[in-house]
Formats: structure tokens, C-alpha cells, sequence
């Protein structure tokens, strides 16, 4: 490994405990978790609690990161949970003194689905942000992760980004770690471990993707990136990382990094001992860096134990090692790199004389009988490996333990075609969690019967064919089908087929179907008008000018039942009326600027008219109003409540979109802006476009990210009272903006 490539990382060591959390500017606001956080579910006083909702979980984050460290308390996660859809705020946004997990959390076997994380402005990105005080984290699966910093954030990892003497146990992760913009420490379980902290028993499937970012100093920015952890900054005593797999990828576009499939570098402070790393294994090849020399199978380490720990026995196809650039890598990729570190000049460099055997083996098939035993043999207190589907995983791992075929059986076991025909057949596989359900089709004599891999056969010639499904994952199950193939019957002809015409038609299109039937046979009729026209009539007479009967069918189509005769189709289509909005209002005027934004919120039952003959478009409008219209506008049925404005009330509270606050009062001009500018998702906006207002300082802090919105797509233009921001918004005024948002 090259001397300059930790040069870099040192540096980016030594600064993680100096950076200011001041230092993280406030962001915009968006759509989060913690905005309907649940903490009904805490009782003060009590040690265990209970919880099973997204927002219950948000609520953990709310008193944690509130000071709450839950230190000798258990929590239970009673069911699954899906946080799609808004944005995580981690559990634990201090340090290791304050503001931290410090209890223990048992998932229970539960998932955590759909966790994101893409604010750059946030400091943490993990479901937990600081695990610390011997805080525990167990049974857990957090799956399909998106994590994404372009950021000053140096930690990041799927379930943590630091843990600091925390323990985490039985857990597994997949999704994505991303990082665009160097200096980061990213793992696919944790992103850094310091101090006495332990992982035990955990897989990860998690894609770590470190992107180069050019800042014109090609060795300004490093990274270290590991499967399991990024970085361990040990410091006060022993830590562990034991029985853990990584199964994902990794692909690190910076030169002066550090890439390992379990851990990406360990450094010791002030000579306390090294990260103990044992009984682990990397199933992948996929770990790739822009510096392959950087890369090794388990980690870089300094002064750490490894032992008995498992990797690939070949890089990925086209990565090759360079030997007179590499010595001693004999074309693949380091297992463990023994650093030598300079701190004085802080640089790191590979010992030369470490034996890397002494750590473990690399291995071809993860999955036989001896690499299993010993695992076993030398796993942790606690840890059970089992047979996986490609490589071992634990006892507790259903999501990933290897489930046999303990049957096969068909939706038939006999069968008679004629040949020409087709029929399917349908494999069932038992258990339904079985790994592999795939099943290979077969048939004893094509020439009778063929089969596809879809279950399709198809009758060849008269005969008999043995069908058969053999389950794929080696247990041998099967089942079979007996097919017996005849000529078919060919009927002679006794009810012969009458024709059906469809007369030619102006302005549309007639088809039928079929076009030809015998007497009592069903025809439809579809019929389908130009652009601008609609069918009149319809019309079907036999063969003497008698009609038949037509039924209208719900799906719009028409049909008759066929007489012993042959038929005409006759349809006339005619140009529709146009559609032209009668104005009711007295006091709305053609030449108004308001009214073609009356005639579009009228037309559309956004708003109505004051009376049946009034708009008053210069009356005033309450927040309540507004509420109610945007309510509506999500398809919510605003009709429900206390009051007429209290279900419109609930959904802008429930979707950020208000506070609820006044629901009575006055709305302003900033005020419309900012709810429609939060239903709208708070989009960003390029360029400032309150400049050109002499009234822009009337505006709002609070409202100067919406106004510049509502100014950059139209929705206020101003006019000669400028901006007018708290100026109380008229009717008329508020159904030009619904226009304006409507046509976005």
C-alpha cells in the first residue's frame, strides 16, 4: 500500500472530534419525520417501552435528541416500520456526552424499511446518530436505506454513524450509502466506532458509493470505507468486531483512501490496543477503488487482531494488481494491511513484514461444510452460523438463511389435448420461504408434448408424454403430469356464420366483433368519435331493414345478439356543443383582470361565489379557507368536522403544510404563498427574485423562501403596491394564485 495514500486520512482523523456542530448551517424545510413524531408512548419513570409506528420511532429520535439518553431503559420495536416518504432525523444528534442513545433497543426481528437521509445540512444520516454509555442496538433490520451527504459530514453508516462503547448485535442492513463529496468515513453498518464499542453477529448488503469530487488538489479529499464499519478511532480500550459478513459493494472514486470490506482503516490513540476483529468474512468481489493498492478484503488495522476471517480468493475480472507496483499481492487484493504510522510527519504505511496468514483464508465456496464449522467453532458467545443461500448467515437471519425445497406438486396430474392445443401448468413449491422456488421443466417425449420454462405445453401428435418439475436447488423434488395428445373432432358445419356490415360513417370510427357470427352468438359493437364530436345513434337491422336490439355495456362498448341473419351497423356521430361558462356573477366583469381565475377556481369547485349571483372579489379570506381549498385539491373530503374548516385544518397540519393556527383570521399575500409553497414540496429556487420589489424587507423571514418561489414561477407578479406581502390577500386575488399553481 502506498505511503501517501493515509497522508490524507490522518489528517481527516485527527479533526473529527474538533469539528463545531455550530458549523452546520440551518437548512430548508422540509418534509420530516420528526415534524409528527409520537411520544405518546413514553412514560417517565418507566424502564420498558414499546413501540411499533414510524412516528413513534420519530418520537425516540425527538427525546433523545432532546437529552433524553434512555441509559438503563429497554425499548421494544413491536413491528415493522416503512419511513418512506419523508426525511429521518437521527436518534442521537450530540456527542458522546450528550444527546446520545445511551439504552438498549431490541427490534425483535423487525425491519426498518425505506430510512432516507438526503439533507446536506444535516450533520447525521443513520437511523442512529451516536450510540454511547454502553448503548445497545439488537435484533434489527434496516433495509433499503437511502443515505446521500454532499456535505461536511464525516460519519455516516445505515443503522449508526457513531458509536462510542455501544454494542450492536444481530443486525442486518442493504440500501445505499453515498457520499459526493470526500472526507467521509462511510460504512455499511456503522460509520465510525470509537472507544470500547462491539459489533457482533451482523450482515450487510448495503451499495457504499464514495464519489470523486475535483476540487483541484488531487489529494485533498480521502475516504475511509468500509462494509461494515468506515473507520475505528479506538482510544480507550479494547473493541470488537466479530462474526460479522458483508455482502454488498463498495466503489471509492478517491485516490488517498482507505477501502476495506469490513473495516476501512483502525488507528489507536495514545498507544491504547486496536480494534479485535475475528470470525468475519467478505462474500463480495465488488469493492472497488480509483487506487486498487488501497483496497483490502478485511481492513487496514494498526496494531488490531485478526483472525480467522474469510475472503474472496480472486478479484473482481478486470482488476489486476500491478506485481512489480504491488509486491506480494499476487494479483489480488490485500486481506489485511498492518499500518505503520508516523505521527509526526502523519503519514501511515504498510508493514512489510505483517503475515497476513495468520488472519484467516481465502476461499472459493463460502458455503461448505468446513468453513461453517468453523465458524462455529470460534463465533462469538451467542452467535449461530447457518447455511446461506450463497454463504453462511446466522440463526436468527430469516431474511437471509437458506431454506430447502421440501416439495414440488402440480395443478394437475393427468391432462388430454388434441394436438394443436395448449394448456398450463402451475408448479406449487413448498415451504413458500423456500430460497430457491424456481422449478426446470421437462418432458419425456418431445414429439408428442413440449413444455416452456412458463409451464405452456403444447400438444405436438397423438400419444403420451410424462411432464415433469424438478425444483432447482438440489433437493431433488419433483412432480409430474400425464399428458395424453389425439387428433381433435372436427364437427360438421350445421350452423353456418352470418356477416356483419358496418356502414360507412362521417366523423368517427364503427368496429365489430367478430365480423361474422352464428344466430345466437353475441357481436360487440365499439364505436369511437373523432376529436370534437359524440356518437347520436346507434343501429343494427337484419337483412330485411327489421331492427335488432342493442344493450349499452358498462365499459362503453355496445352488443346485440346475432339473428339468423346477416346484419348492418349504422352510428352517426354529431359535433358537440362547446363548452362555455356562464358567468353568474353581478359583480364580475368580462373585462375584469379577475375573470377568467374566477371562471377557472368556479369551474374547477376550488371556490364559489359569496351568493348565487356575488363572487365578491375584492372580499377578504381566512387561513381556514385556504386550508379547506388545498384539502380538496388532494382529494381529501373536507365535508367531515366540528366545523367547516376542521378536517381541511387537520390534513395542512398532518402534511406541513400550516400549523393550524388561526383558522379564522385573515389570510395575507405571504401567508398564501408559503402554504401553497409547502403543498408544493418546497422546491428549490435558483436566483434571488425579490430584489426588484421596493418592498422586499416587508417580506417575512419566515416567508422569503416561498415569496421568491411564488415570484420565480408567477404565482405574484406584484403590481403597483409591489410585493404587498402582509397585505391581507383578496378573493380575487387568491383565485389568480390557485390559477397560476394549477397550470405549474
Amino acid at each position: 500500500m502506498k505511503k501517501r495514500l493515509f497522508a490524507g486520512l490522518l489528517a481527516l482523523t485527527l479533526c473529527l472530534g474538533v469539528l463545531p456542530m455550530s458549523a452546520l448551517a440551518a437548512g430548508p424545510t422540509v418534509k420530516s419525520w420528526i415534524d409528527v413524531a409520537d411520544i405518546s408512548w413514553y412514560q417517565e419513570g418507566e424502564t420498558e417501552h414499546h413501540i411499533s409506528t414510524a412516528e413513534q420511532l420519530a418520537g425516540l429520535a425527538k427525546l433523545v435528541n432532546e437529552g433524553k439518553t434512555f441509559v438503563g431503559e429497554n425499548i421494544y420495536l413491536d413491528n415493522d416500520v416503512d419511513l418512506a416518504g419523508r426525511e429521518w432525523t437521527s436518534i442521537g444528534t450530540g456527542n458522546n456526552v450528550s444527546n446520545y442513545f445511551g439504552g438498549t433497543f431490541d427490534g425483535q426481528g423487525y425491519s426498518v424499511r425505506h430510512l432516507t437521509s438526503e439533507n446536506s445540512t444535516t450533520y447525521y444520516h443513520g437511523l442512529f446518530g451516536i450510540i454511547s454509555q454502553n448503548g445497545t442496538v439488537q435484533n434489527l433490520l434496516v433495509m433499503d436505506a437511502n443515505l446521500y451527504s454532499y456535505d461536511t459530514s464525516l460519519r455516516m453508516g445505515i443503522l449508526a454513524d457513531w458509536i462510542n462503547t455501544g454494542i450492536i448485535k444481530n443486525c442486518y442492513t442493504s440500501g445505499t450509502v453515498h457520499n459526493a463529496s470526500g472526507n467521509k468515513l462511510l460504512g455499511g453498518i456503522v460509520g465510525t466506532g470509537t472507544a470500547g464499542s462491539e459489533i457482533i453477529g451482523c450482515g450487510s448488503d448495503a451499495v457504499i458509493i464514495s464519489d470523486y469530487y475535483d476540487d483541484g488538489d488531487e489529494y485533498s479529499d480521502c475516504d475511509t470505507v468500509g462494509g461494515i464499519v468506515g473507520q475505528w478511532e479506538n482510544s480507550t480500550a479494547e473493541s470488537l468486531i466479530s462474526d460479522c459478513w458483508f455482502g454488498g459493494s463498495i466503489d471509492c472514486e478517491f485516490y488517498d483512501s482507505a477501502v476495506g470490506g469490513i473495516l476501512g482503516a483502525n488507528f489507536d490513540f495514545y498507544g491504547e490496543p486496536g480494534v479485535t476483529i475475528q470470525n468475519c468474512m467478505v462474500v463480495t468481489k465488488e469493492i472497488r477503488c480509483v487506487e486498487p493498492g488501497n483496497i483490502t478484503w478485511i481492513g487496514a488495522v494498526v496494531d488490531s487482531q485478526v483472525t480467522n476471517c474469510l475472503w474472496p480468493d480472486s478479484p473482481p475480472e478486470d482488476i489486476i494488481l500491478n506485481p512489480e507496483i504491488y509486491e506480494g499481492y499476487n494479483g489480488t487484493y490485500l486481506a489485511v494491511t498492518k499500518l505503520v504510522v508516523d505521527w509526526d510527519q502523519g503519514t501511515a504505511s504498510a508493514d512489510p513484514n505483517f503475515n497476513q496468514s495468520t488472519c484467516g483464508q481465502a476461499v472459493s465456496d463460502f458455503n461448505s461444510d468446513e468453513i461453517l464449522a468453523s465458524l462455529n467453532e470460534n463465533a462469538t458467545g451467542g452467535v449461530t452460523w447457518v447455511q446461506g443461500a450463497e454463504h453462511p448467515v446466522f440463526a436468527w437471519d430469516t431474511e437471509n438463511a437458506y431454506v430447502s425445497v421440501t416439495g414440488v406438486s402440480l395443478n394437475l396430474e393427468e391432462l388430454s389435448l388434441t394436438t394443436g392445443d395448449t394448456a398450463a401448468l402451475t408448479a406449487t413449491v413448498t415451504p413458500d420461504d423456500a430460497t430457491d422456488r424456481t422449478v426446470t421443466w421437462a418432458s419425456s417425449d418431445v414429439n408428442v408434448a413440449t413444455i416452456d420454462e412458463t409451464g405452456t405445453v403444447t400438444a405436438v401428435a397423438p400419444g403420451t408424454a410424462i411432464i415433469t418439475a424438478t425444483a432447482n436447488d438440489g433437493s431433488g423434488k419433483s412432480a409430474s403430469c400425464e399428458v395424453t395428445v389425439a387428433y381433435p373432432y372436427v364437427p360438421p358445419i350445421v350452423n353456418p356464420s352470418y356477416g356483419v356490415t358496418v356502414a360507412p360513417t362521417d366523423n368517427g370510427v364503427v368496429t365489430v366483433s367478430p365480423a361474422a357470427a352464428k344466430q345466437g352468438q353475441t357481436v360487440t359493437v365499439t364505436a369511437v368519435p373523432n376529436e370534437g364530436y359524440e356518437l347520436s345513434a346507434l343501429t343494427v337491422t337484419d337483412r330485411l331493414g327489421n331492427p335488432v336490439m342493442v344493450q349499452a355495456n358498462p365499459n362503453g362498448t355496445y352488443s346485440f345478439v346475432m339473428p339468423g341473419s346477416q346484419v348492418t351497423v349504422s352510428a352517426v356521430f354529431v359535433e358537440k356543443a362547446p363548452d362555455i361558462w356562464v358567468n353568474p356573477f353581478v359583480d364580475v366583469a368580462a373585462n375584469d383582470w379577475f375573470y377568467s381565475y374566477v371562471e377557472y377556481v368556479c369551474r374547477n369547485g376550488l371556490m364559489e361565489g359569496t351568493s348565487a349571483v356575488t363572487f365578491d372579489p375584492s372580499g377578504t379570506v381566512t387561513r381556514g379557507t385556504l386550508m379547506t381549498i388545498l384539502a380538496r385539491m388532494d382529494g381529501v373530503d373536507t365535508s367531515a368536522g366540528s366545523s367547516w374548516y376542521q378536517a381541511g385544518m387537520e390534513w395542512a397540519v398532518a402534511e406541513g403544510v400550516s400549523d393550524g393556527t388561526a383558522p379564522e383570521g385573515l389570510i395575507t399575500r405571504e401567508q398564501v404563498a408559503a402554504m401553497l409553497y409547502r403543498y408544493a414540496g418546497s422546491p428549490a429556487v435558483a436566483g434571488e427574485w425579490l430584489n426588484g420589489f421596493a418592498d422586499r424587507e416587508n417580506v417575512s423571514d419566515w416567508a422569503v423562501s416561498a415569496m421568491n418561489w411564488a415570484v420565480s414561477t408567477g404565482i405574484i407578479t406584484g403590481g403597483d403596491k409591489g410585493l404587498n406581502p402582509q397585505g391581507t390577500a383578496t378573493r380575487a386575488e387568491l383565485a389568480a394564485m390557485l390559477t397560476r399553481f394549477a397550470a405549474l
